[in-house]
């Protein structure tokens, strides 16, 4: 059995997407915060059309081969905004940090249309692998709704859950599956706990939010399982459990960066 991070994917060209304008008559933000009342669930299509928050994050990177020669390049993961503080934030993958070389931008693209906005690394967990963007604009807003942070403790085994992301560059692009299992202290892994799940993810996932059926993220998927040895239908999919980022979350606002080589 083999561990398969879903690391920075990297490609030589993108072509340019247009993005849609904004919608002037959006809640403010505290409507935005606030839960649900009625707590019902919802179906796939409702949470992606809520899925403002969704965040196509872009790399600018230069790698230079063992001759010297300095090569351009582009990598993309996923990630959610988040409001804390009264500051807007995006939350990925720890592992945007390992690029294969050095990143010279970082571009973020919302779903709904906002974009692109320079971001820059604020806070890393390589461990646990998770990492908070914070926008070089201080002046920037959004209208649009942000990604409300639920409870994986009351996640359980059978549960449908609903991926987010961006899939070998496809953008904005959703997946659906059940839980499959609940994982503690693996010796393969680096984190206490993890979400294995079935909904499909690739590279490019990276650092995309794992949805509950009332649309509150419940993890940031990071990685997948895959045994090249024997015949498999599809790979299981990992996600870092979003009570874990809860509890590091204001070291990683603060600037904290636990990268360890």
């Amino acid at each position: 059995m083999f561990v398969k991070r879903l690391a920075v994917a990297a490609i030589f060209a993108l072509s340019s997407l247009g993005c849609s304008t904004l919608n002037s008559s959006r809640p403010s933000v505290q409507d935005r915060l606030r839960p649900n009342i009625a707590q019902r669930d919802k179906t796939p299509a409702e949470i992606y059309a809520e899925a403002d928050y969704l965040a196509y994050i872009e790399l600018d990177i230069e790698v230079t081969d063992t001759e010297g020669n300095v090569e351009e390049r582009k990598g993309w993961l996923s990630g959610a905004l988040i409001y804390r503080a009264s500051e807007y934030y995006i939350l990925t993958a720890g592992h945007i940090t390992q690029t294969g070389g050095k990143i010279i931008k970082i571009s973020a693209y919302l779903k709904n249309g906002v974009g692109p906005e320079e971001v820059e690394i604020l806070g890393v967990d390589k461990d646990l692998d998770a990492a908070i963007l914070k926008f070089k604009n201080p002046y920037f807003t959004f209208s649009g709704r942000v990604a409300r942070l639920g409870n994986s403790s009351k996640l359980n085994v059978g549960d449908q859950v609903v991926a987010l992301g961006t899939p070998l560059g496809i953008r904005d692009a959703l997946s659906v599956g059940w839980v499959m299992s609940l994982l503690s202290d693996d010796p393969r892994f680096t984190q206490s706990s993890l979400i294995i799940h079935q909904a499909p993810i690739n590279r490019g996932n990276s650092g995309g939010p794992l949805l509950n059926m009332r649309g509150e993220v419940v993890g940031i998927n990071v990685m997948f399982l895959y045994d090249n040895r024997v015949w498999v239908s599809y790979p299981m999919s990992i996600a870092v459990p979003i009570d874990d980022i809860k509890r590091i979350l204001p070291e990683l606002i603060s600037g904290n960066k636990r990268v360890n080589n």
